[in-house]
């Protein structure tokens, strides 16, 4: 492949940046500035720069199996309409390792730290922008609805809460450098933590709530100089979460709704009464274990059901266990473990636990804990929603990886 031209280090980083950027935009937005990153890092692409990233790094060798498995799937799968578009829909995630992360296995460590530290910095002036149009909204256009979570976010509140749990950490991490060479930088720092958990309380994503809560206690962990300093940290972090929740009904009463109505996961046939309560939690559990329970039945556990079976398979699912009463038909299961079982069987969910088995081996290897904040936000959310079925989940997890998979001591010797 000839190359059209040499792609610099400065302009890729800020060519990935603005593909990071498009994330926290609508779709028909985000998919542009995609599109502009594939095009100049196909352009710029040197196949020897390619043969270099196959044989030195394993993580182009996952991704082709992750992939090559989907691929399979549509051997056996009943809606082939349905199973291409599953490939087309997540073609990003090869499509990114082979055309872009070539280009990153040239990056040094000051360039992959000084890369996401500009996604940091990013994530954080947009929730500036996203807070200052709501307080807009609120004060002078007066709609009471400005600080809800469904209207809070440009796009949809769980996808946002994954970039700005990820984000917020690799912002904290990085500014806590600067800020410890003056007296009262630990306030400051504490200041803007707090700030972070403000933010997540009106994002209202009970799971991202939890995931920057451990990520922030092994962060405060790591930068702390004194076990003094973590454990001021952590109250004033404790305090902090609860004073927000205590004030913001709205995400108080989620947190409230999930220990409610477990009587109903006993029951294997449900039947409709109107005053049934179903919450996040419960309603989740039914969908995995109705799921789960179905797909045993039908000894597919091995290979699946298909690419493109798998709503299909759900429904019949949910309808055999009487949950279609209560319209619940065309919903995932909300967790990429379950839904990926009954897709591609255990090839599959051994194709995509190789991506966190690796990653947290090269995370320790080099004490890299950016990785591991990425590798925790994705492990979390992934027990939750599918986040692999939809395109912003799928970008996000592509274009992360091949930033943190190219770092340093995870492809040998790298290329000049």
């Amino acid at each position: 492949m000839m190359q059209a031209f040499k792609l610099t280090k400065l302009q890729l980083s800020w060519l990935i940046s603005i593909c990071y950027m498009g994330l926290l935009l609508p779709i028909k937005y985000s998919n542009i500035t995609l599109i502009l990153l594939l095009a100049a890092s196909l352009l710029s692409l040197n196949l020897s720069l390619l043969k270099v990233a196959w044989k030195t790094s394993q993580f182009l060798k996952i991704t082709c199996f992750y992939f090559l498995v989907h691929i399979a799937g549509l051997l056996y799968t009943e809606d082939m309409g349905n199973g291409l578009f599953v490939l087309e829909k997540k073609v990003s995630l090869i499509l990114l390792p082979l055309l872009v992360f070539p280009h990153l296995i040239t990056f040094d460590k000051v360039d992959v730290r000084m890369l996401l530290n500009k996604i940091g910095i990013l994530t954080m002036l947009g929730s500036l922008l996203v807070l200052m149009v709501s307080i807009f909204g609120y004060f002078v256009l007066h709609n009471p609805k400005a600080f809800y979570f469904e209207n809070f976010t440009p796009i949809h509140y769980v996808y946002y809460a994954i970039y700005f749990s990820f984000g917020s950490l690799v912002f904290l991490d990085f500014v806590f450098d600067y800020l410890k060479r003056y007296r009262w930088g630990f306030v400051l720092w504490i200041v803007l933590l707090c700030y972070t958990v403000g933010m997540l309380i009106l994002i209202s994503s009970k799971m991202g709530i939890i995931t920057f809560t451990l990520g922030a206690s092994v962060l405060m962990y790591l930068k702390s100089s004194s076990k003094r300093y973590f454990f001021v940290g952590i109250i004033l972090f404790i305090l902090s979460l609860s004073g927000f929740i205590a004030i913001h009904d709205t995400t108080r009463n989620r947190f409230l709704d999930i220990t409610k109505n477990f009587d109903i996961l006993k029951r294997n046939q449900l039947t409709y009464d109107v005053n049934e309560k179903f919450t996040g939690v419960n309603l989740r559990l039914l969908f995995w274990k109705y799921s789960l329970s179905h797909l045993w039945q039908k000894k597919s556990y091995i290979v699946g059901v298909g690419t493109g079976d798998t709503q299909h398979f759900l429904d019949q699912a949910y309808v055999a266990h009487n949950l279609s009463v209560y319209d619940y038909k065309g919903w995932d299961p909300h967790n990429q473990w379950v839904f990926t079982v009954i897709q591609l069987g255990i090839a599959g969910v051994l194709s995509f636990a190789l991506y966190f088995l690796y990653g947290l081996v090269l995370s320790v290897r080099g004490k890299d804990f950016r990785f591991f904040f990425f590798l925790l936000v994705c492990f979390c959310f992934s027990m939750t929603e599918s986040i692999l079925e939809s395109n912003k989940g799928i970008v996000f997890f592509a274009l992360l990886s091949v930033i943190l998979f190219s770092g340093p001591g995870s492809s040998g010797n790298k290329p000049d």
